[in-house]
């Protein structure tokens, strides 16, 4: 994962890099602040809006 600003950019791995149309998708990462936090009000992928559940 990679940030600039409130952009934050998450990519595949070598062996799962492609998905099948209306296949869910689900990621997990591991990360550290230094600073406060607060929920984002919205993300997209692909420029599809995403869901929070």
């Amino acid at each position: 994962m990679t940030q600039n600003g409130s952009t934050v950019t998450a990519r595949n791995l070598s062996y799962n890099g492609t998905v099948s149309p209306g296949a869910p998708v689900t990621f997990g990462h591991h990360a550290s602040m230094s600073d406060s936090y607060s929920a984002p009000n919205g993300f997209t992928l692909n420029g599809t809006t995403c869901t929070r559940i």
